[in-house]
């Protein structure tokens, strides 16, 4: 099951588009950003996107990713294939760490930025789904993809606000199974008590260029 597979049954049960919903509503975006020109950096099939679309945005928006959807650029982070200053706002959102070179994704999103634009990272926090990967004997970290993160903004000379999401989430029996599936693990739910009450935990960084 992929990415999108298993973000879909999230949506499903938290009856929001996930992670895309919580996310927007998180920024508090005013309403010009509808006409913003937009670059998803690990854009995969362009859900962000088309949800961006679906929510009434009207400037141009673009998707790049290795192996891309339909509607997405074929490309990689560590050499972005546009001029600089070419949009207002680049999501990378749970990709970060997957880059090859994260600091040369980060320089080359300030380089696509345009002055006074934002980059906008989001990774889970270490609360996602906490309560299922503790009931199978998984130990987390207790700062999650979080603090590396925060370590290559640091690095890369980036100065960024954070907000952070929760939102509660139950599983049964079956979603838990699901779940774990997409991770490449099975274990024995048995003796698990279900209903299972759990979080849904985004981070996100938001780094304005400085204007010219």
């Amino acid at each position: 099951m992929s990415l999108n597979e298993r973000d879909a049954l999230l949506s499903f049960q938290l009856g929001r588009d996930w992670p895309h919903d919580p996310l927007l509503n998180a920024m508090n975006l005013p309403a010009y950003c509808d006409v913003l020109d937009v670059l998803d950096i690990g854009a995969g099939e362009g859900r962000l996107l088309n949800f961006l679309g679906m929510r009434g945005h009207q400037g141009k928006r673009t998707g790049l990713d290795p192996h891309p959807g339909p509607r997405v650029q074929q490309g990689y982070a560590e050499e972005l294939p546009f001029p600089d200053s070419s949009f207002d706002v680049v999501f990378m959102i749970r990709m970060l760490l997957h880059c090859l070179d994260p600091l040369q994704a980060l320089t080359q999103a300030q380089r696509v930025l345009r002055p006074g634009g934002e980059l906008i990272v989001g990774v889970q926090g270490h609360l996602h789904l906490h309560r299922l990967w503790r009931q199978v004997g998984r130990v987390t970290s207790k700062r999650g993809a979080e603090e590396p993160v925060q370590e290559l903004l640091s690095a890369a000379g980036l100065l960024a606000r954070r907000l952070e999401v929760t939102l509660p989430l139950r599983l049964n029996n079956l979603d838990a199974a699901d779940l774990l599936s997409t991770y490449d693990l099975k274990a024995d739910l048995k003796a698990l008590s279900f209903p299972l009450a759990d979080t849904l935990h985004l981070i996100i960084f938001l780094v304005q260029k400085k204007g010219a």
